[in-house]
């Protein structure tokens, strides 16, 4: 229930005017804005639950080897180490089971929650409208496959009320220029991978904000220089992992670049 509750809370609280008073340990830095702050007490819980076990599993161990034959000590030993056991699978247990359910809640993103809009109108069935100065999804797919930039999805489609889709419907048309004049530049192959779908908390119809796959240095560095902003104030790194936490030089675990334009 706390993982589905903090989900749901980083997911739709995005205040920029948020002020941090206390860090994280182990997560300093990292928890700028609210939504990280969450992320990082959730992250922080897992941690404790894993390091209480092992502790307790060592201090179970020890009392075992030294009970030299009484029952009784080993006993409460053996007690202590299937505590600790029984207490890791409960705490690994809640997780598999939310993840189960939804994916999203164990990476703080719920896109029935999400807060990213802009000004664009929807119809009936959630297809968004784009308004002047934005593109429907074959209009920016059109584009971006003119200049050799192609757009895919784990889910093959692009339907925006789907988050396992990659919709452009509602995108900006100065982000598909940007966009374009990043691989003019850097002559590098990409892939956009996040657009205007829900289960976002920072890209939305009317929003200069995708995702780009093949992450490196040499991407990141382009679209830096082209005019992209840091994501949530993270100067210096664009490259995320798949839960979007920050993968300095874009690393092995890198897993997307997030973008976002002013």
């Amino acid at each position: 229930m706390f993982v589905f509750f903090s989900g749901g809370v980083a997911e739709a609280v995005t205040a920029p005017q948020y002020q941090q008073m206390e860090n994280i340990p182990g997560f300093e830095g990292k928890s700028k804005t609210f939504p990280e702050y969450v992320v990082a007490i959730y992250n922080l819980g897992l941690w404790i639950i894993g390091i209480s076990a092992m502790f307790m599993l060592s201090v179970g161990g020890f009392m075992y080897l030294i009970s030299a034959g009484n029952t009784a000590a080993a006993g409460s030993a053996k007690s202590t180490i299937k505590d600790a056991l029984i207490g890791l699978v409960l705490g690994l247990s809640a997780w598999l089971i939310v993840h189960t359910i939804n994916p999203d809640l164990t990476l703080m993103s719920i896109g029935s929650l999400s807060t990213g809009a802009g000004p664009s109108a929807t119809t009936g069935g959630g297809a968004t409208t784009p308004v002047a100065g934005q593109y429907t999804n074959a209009e920016a797919v059109a584009a971006l496959q003119a200049a050799g930039i192609s757009v895919t999805s784990t889910g093959n489609c692009s339907d925006q009320t789907n988050p396992q889709c990659t919709s452009l419907d509602g995108i900006p048309k100065s982000l598909i220029d940007k966009l374009i004049a990043v691989k003019a530049d850097c002559g590098c192959t990409f892939h956009v991978t996040g657009g205007t779908e829900v289960g976002h908390a920072t890209h939305g119809p009317g929003l200069s904000a995708v995702d780009i796959s093949h992450p490196s240095v040499a991407l990141r560095d382009s679209f830096i220089k082209n005019g992209a902003l840091a994501y949530n104030g993270r100067s210096g790194t664009f490259c995320e992992n798949a839960s979007g936490g920050d993968v300095p030089d874009c690393g092995a675990s890198a897993d997307h670049i997030h973008v976002r334009f002013p």
